[in-house]
């Protein structure tokens, strides 16, 4: 018998980015370059993956390996098959880019559907040890998301957020093995709202664009998604560069932006990030010691 996963109350979580150890990246896969705008008669699609978190799961990652979406006629459009990895548990934090679609047929849509594969689960015991679960199992495959008065506009660029809802995504069945049936809610996301925005996105630069001035084509390492980054007077830089000029094509960096009515972000910060992106953990602060001498470890439950 199929029951509920409880979750515990009261676990104390902290996010926290290191810069050492840790797992990542390191090249650009997919695409190099965004898609083109759209024809007169024709729409582009932005997709945001994003997180509605379960407390006690402090990592979770599943493969999606192609998505589709399916118009009021029942005709069905491949968008990608370009496998990439979501850690769906950094969602709730940090939203990303999972696939920019170009030239689609305008007009109404019913559904979105992905295939997935892989999950990977860690979740605080009734304990509140780490647990890192190796009997995760998917409900299924495919994963069909009805749309509610969805369409695409002829000319224009819409974007769409999927929420995963971890809580509702997750079960025990009377074995104890977890099983994941993904529970996604879908949202049509404005341009230039601030629903919806690249948050610490890391990626590398593909290449310096021209049109418009000071932009980069930015290839996310998630690995389906390339988007544009324009930067103007007000946005920030770090990590070792002070201005446009201090990017280069190869460069690994992490953004903040508001996603525009053409598809492309307005950066508010871009940071130089490790060149070796092994070098980069981001995770959960699962517990804390101090030992006799005062000396504090943490052990961090790694992310991404």
């Amino acid at each position: 018998m199929k029951t509920s996963f409880r979750w515990i109350a009261g676990a104390c979580l902290v996010g926290l980015t290191l810069g050492f150890g840790g797992c990542g990246t390191t090249g650009a896969k997919g695409s190099p370059t965004p898609p083109p705008p759209p024809t007169a008669s024709s729409a582009n699609l932005s997709i945001f993956a994003t997180d509605a978190a379960a407390d006690n799961v402090l990592a979770f990652k599943m493969d999606v390996t192609s998505i589709s979406v399916t118009d009021s006629a029942g005709t069905s459009t491949t968008l990608t098959t370009t496998p990439q990895t979501l850690e769906l548990r950094h969602l709730q934090l940090a939203p990303t880019l999972a696939l920019q679609a170009a030239n689609l047929p305008s007009g109404q849509y019913n559904s979105i559907n992905l295939t997935v594969a892989n999950p990977e689960l860690a979740v605080f015991s009734s304990t509140g040890a780490v647990t890192q679960v190796t009997n995760a199992q998917l409900a299924s495959s495919t994963v069909s998301i009805p749309l509610t008065n969805f369409s695409l506009p002829s000319g224009g660029t819409q974007g769409m957020a999927l929420d995963f809802d971890l809580v509702n995504s997750i079960s025990q069945n009377a074995s104890g093995t977890y099983v994941i049936n993904p529970v996604i809610h879908p949202a049509s996301v404005n341009p230039s709202s601030s629903v919806m925005e690249l948050v610490d996105s890391i990626g590398q630069i593909s290449s310096l664009s021209t049109t418009p001035s000071n932009s980069f084509n930015f290839q996310l390492s998630s690995g389906a998604a390339t988007a544009k980054v324009i930067t103007d007077t007000n946005t920030v830089f770090d990590g070792g560069i002070t201005a446009f000029s201090g990017l280069q094509a190869g460069q690994f960096v992490e953004i903040a932006g508001m996603f525009q009515s053409d598809g492309s972000f307005l950066a508010k910060y871009v940071e130089l990030s490790a060149a070796n992106q092994g070098l980069r953990v981001q995770g959960i602060v699962a517990s804390v010691q101090t030992n006799a001498a005062g000396a504090t470890s943490l052990n961090l439950v790694a992310q991404n």
